[in-house]
């Protein structure tokens, strides 16, 4: 299936997916972090997020961080997992998954920046 840089690509897929990988953990130790030490009940839904940064600032910035990184905005370190990802994607001659992949990229991020914008917002009265 793989082509004449068989380890080489083999090697970047690896890359991509601890990079992927580190990212996710991250965002499993916010969330521990946001259950163990909040006085506020555990996040169970997208909704328990809003107004985080009134409350608890720190795990407000970890968590945009860590979503912005997992959707793949550029200089983040999820948008070189997922262009190293792409590179082999390419080098494999597998233009309509690059398409997939791409037009999916786009859903995720604004799906991630919708929810770094509920947790960086102040509202005044949340349910």
């Amino acid at each position: 299936m793989l082509g004449d840089g068989d380890v080489y690509d083999i090697v970047q897929m690896y890359i991509g997916l601890i990079i992927y990988s580190i990212i996710i953990l991250g965002l499993f130790i916010v969330f521990v972090n946001m259950t163990l030490w909040s006085s506020n009940q555990t996040p169970e839904n997208v909704a328990c997020l809003a107004n985080l940064v009134t409350t608890n600032p720190i795990s407000a910035f970890m968590l945009s961080f860590l979503l912005f990184s997992l959707g793949s905005l550029p200089f983040f370190i999820g948008f070189f997992g997922k262009l190293v990802i792409f590179n082999v994607i390419l080098d494999e001659d597998m233009d309509i998954t690059s398409y997939i992949m791409m037009l999916l990229t786009v859903f995720n991020l604004y799906y991630y920046l919708r929810m770094i914008k509920l947790i960086n917002t102040k509202f005044k009265n949340v349910v």
